[in-house]
């Protein structure tokens, strides 16, 4: 039926949840705190890191990444975005890496 959406599945036709792509910023997690804004318009992010460090998930300008904040593997997850939510912190635990934040919808 025309305007209805996509829904992807697997070989046994089971319903895949899935996203879309849309912004990515990319950054570099180092030894102080550091601070990337999260994609306009974005109310689902993924983030990804490839080393493990330390986020905070506010507004610009606010409190500093440090070692008591979210710890966050290496690797990578999805998170709900709040409405007054528009810019990341991070600082890494003790290796520097590279950090991804993406919008999805």
């Amino acid at each position: 039926m025309p305007g209805q959406a996509t829904m992807f599945t697997d070989a046994n036709n089971n319903p895949i949840p899935a996203l879309r792509i849309g912004t990515i910023v990319n950054d570099t997690v180092i030894g102080s705190s550091r601070e990337s804004a999260i994609p306009t318009g974005a109310s689902c992010i993924e983030i990804a890191s490839t080393t493990d460090c330390y986020i905070t998930i506010g507004v610009s300008g606010g409190t500093a990444a440090s070692t008591t904040g979210m710890f966050f593997p290496k690797g990578a997850a999805v998170y709900a975005v709040g409405e007054l939510q528009t810019h990341i912190q991070y600082i890494q635990e003790s290796a520097s890496g590279r950090i991804t934040i993406t919008r999805l919808f």
